[in-house]
């Protein structure tokens, strides 16, 4: 499986440290109570569980620079955060690229977006904005997706560029 993904709020899941991902799901549910944090937690860090199989997907993610810049739970969280990051852009078969605030407008600017790639089954895109998602199956509208992806890995730095504005802001945060 390959997983694609543009994310311009936050780190993707996938990627998220526990603490992360509760200071994200607080602040996007002020209202929760600790126990459904918890169980949105529990979710969301058992489909980490899909990256330690042996054959674990390929991802390739384009964050825009303001998710590393955003100090979500602080900066010893955000820190925690930033240093899995880097050390998932170093995994063989992932790849993590980061758009600049430099780039100006880009393909993205509507919200997040994944494609899906699996063997024998078409592509499927996933989109989302506040108050909705949308899962994809239309193979056109899914390869006008693949575009949007490819033109924002095109303005994004290089992954060895993007690792390395990671450690200039992890070492900011110090």
């Amino acid at each position: 499986m390959k997983i694609s993904g543009w994310e311009l709020g936050a780190v993707p899941g996938l990627v998220q440290t526990e603490d992360y991902a509760r200071a994200l799901i607080r602040a996007r549910r002020p209202h929760d109570d600790e126990e459904a944090v918890e169980r949105t937690l529990r979710g969301r860090t058992e489909r980490q569980d899909i990256l330690v199989q042996a054959q674990g997907p390929k991802l390739w993610y384009v964050l825009s620079e303001g998710v590393l810049r955003q100090c979500i739970g602080g900066a010893e969280v955000m820190g925690g955060q930033l240093d899995k990051l880097t050390k998932a852009a170093e995994t063989p078969g992932w790849v993590v690229q980061v758009l600049p605030f430099s780039a100006q407008a880009n393909a993205g600017i509507d919200g997040l977006l994944y494609l899906y790639e699996r063997p024998s089954v078409p592509m499927v895109a996933y989109c989302e904005t506040y108050g909705g998602a949308r899962l994809i199956e239309d193979q056109s509208e899914v390869s006008d997706l693949t575009t949007v992806t490819g033109m924002l890995r095109a303005a994004a730095l290089s992954p060895w560029d993007s690792v390395e504005l990671m450690r200039t802001i992890r070492r900011d945060l110090d």
